[in-house]
């Protein structure tokens, strides 16, 4: 059965910090003009970034002469190469701030728009997408994961109230359907999924019934089982996630 995408359960949290005022949109003129560069800028390693990320669970706080470091700070590579750009407030990372592999390629972006849109996005090495995160007042909307060949992996969208699935779904590295969960009935929480084989085929399907209680998704009521061929094998009753016949 499908369970909550995990990162929700940081919403609480980030729907605190959310309402700081410090996430107003920042002029990249200002910012520019504010530029300066901390005695530890070799020392942090580009994942290092995160601790002082309230938003990602980061609670520690960068210093500089004995004192919390504030507005935009550049950080390098011994050669020089640019590693990190981001705007700080009492020693944290609360707005805007992008990371930079050695090559050069962009490693992270961070970009909270006022308080209501925060999105992260972040790359791997050869500069294609790694995953896709957009969150709207504290809650996650739409969550995409890539394949390291580039193809998408997971694309998730959520109901920007609630966090619930919208819609759901897996793909393989060949870029053809997984699974999908895709919801029918949103007055009662009713869904239907779809599993498939790597060559496209349905490989099971049937409707599953999302249990708020539980924050859990349920296969729920008659699901049909198919062979590679697209025949049917199998069918199988299910209540409340559990296969009853």
């Amino acid at each position: 059965m499908i369970k909550q995408f995990a990162i929700l359960s940081g919403i609480l949290l980030l729907a605190l910090f959310m309402q700081n005022p410090a996430f107003a949109q920042i002029d990249e003129l200002d910012i520019e003009q504010t530029d300066s560069i901390t005695d530890d800028s070799l020392n942090i390693s580009i994942d290092d970034y995160t601790k002082y990320t309230p938003l990602l669970g980061g609670k520690e706080v960068r210093m500089k002469d004995g004192l919390k470091i504030n507005g935009m700070i550049k950080d390098f590579y011994p050669d020089s190469t640019l590693k990190h750009k981001g705007y700080y407030q009492n020693g944290q990372l609360v707005s805007t701030y992008k990371n930079y592999f050695p090559n050069g390629k962009l490693e992270r972006s961070f970009t909270a728009s006022g308080t209501f849109k925060l999105v992260i996005e972040s790359y791997y090495y050869n500069g294609l997408p790694r995953e896709y995160i957009e969150y709207r007042k504290g809650v996650v909307v739409k969550y995409i994961e890539y394949h390291p060949n580039g193809k998408m992996a997971t694309y998730e969208e959520h109901d920007k109230k609630k966090g619930y699935y919208i819609s759901l779904r897996n793909y393989y590295p060949n870029g053809k359907l997984k699974s999908s969960l895709e919801l029918v009935d949103k007055k009662k929480f009713d869904y239907y999924e779809k599993e498939f084989f790597p060559s496209g085929q349905v490989k099971e399907e049937g409707p599953v019934h999302y249990n708020a209680a539980q924050y859990d998704y349920q296969r729920n009521g008659s699901w049909k089982i198919y062979n590679e061929k697209g025949l049917i094998v199998e069918t199988r009753q299910y209540y409340e996630g559990e296969l009853v016949l």
